[in-house]
């Protein structure tokens, strides 16, 4: 039979199965909502540049009007900077696809197992940067490749890479529109880093002949 037990006031109220405690009702909602009111050490955008909260609405439609967006250029074969998007993947797919898993494990492993693996996720920051790297490097072997290019190279990883990681947290754990997009935004800014520097850096490199 189930118990509920009345404690005293500022206490949590505690219910049992025969001798087992176990979640009230309501309590686990109402943990997960709290949960996602945590506040939260903001990285780049500005307090107050937007509402701290949930809207399914506005984050659905965003999702969906980048996946719609990126499918009708495949399908239409926009030029960005004189290449496809096909002709942007295709020779990196690998380092894409190595990417989406180690994102993937940051959540499926590093967090979970967070205590016992305590350099787990630093690794995995230091993975996609490599991934994103290696795709830099490989595409600037060609003859065309040009800064512009590089630098939708880094749009592309950001979407790959950054848009996985707030879709993860927003849909399982809670966060808010203000904390995807802070973070979206931050993770955006250090791809676009990598590829702005390691761009003209192998071009240069392969304009004077060097093999790397």
């Amino acid at each position: 039979m189930d118990q509920q037990v009345e404690l005293n006031e500022g206490q949590m109220k505690k219910c049992f199965v025969g001798d087992k405690e176990v979640s009230c009702p309501g309590q686990e909602q109402q943990s997960r909502s709290e949960q996602s009111t945590v506040p939260w050490e903001h990285r780049l955008l500005p307090e107050g540049l937007m509402k701290d909260d949930r809207n399914d609405l506005i984050f659905v439609s965003v999702l969906a009007g980048v996946i719609i967006a990126i499918l009708a250029s495949a399908i239409l074969k926009v030029r960005f900077f004189g290449k496809t998007l096909a002709e942007y993947v295709k020779p990196i797919w690998p380092y894409i696809l190595g990417a989406v898993l180690v994102i993937l494990s940051q959540y499926l492993i590093g967090l979970p197992y967070g205590e016992k693996l305590p350099h787990f996720i630093k690794i995995t920051q230091a993975l996609w940067a490599l991934m994103v790297a290696l795709s830099v490097m490989k595409l600037s072997k060609g003859e065309n490749f040009s800064l512009g290019n590089a630098l939708f190279l880094g749009v592309i990883y950001s979407l790959i890479i950054h848009g996985l990681k707030v879709s993860i947290r927003y849909v399982f754990y809670e966060k808010t529109l203000f904390y995807v997009a802070d973070r979206f935004v931050y993770g955006s800014l250090l791809v676009m880093l990598i590829v702005a520097i390691l761009g003209p850096l192998f071009m240069f490199l392969r304009n004077r002949n060097v093999r790397y």
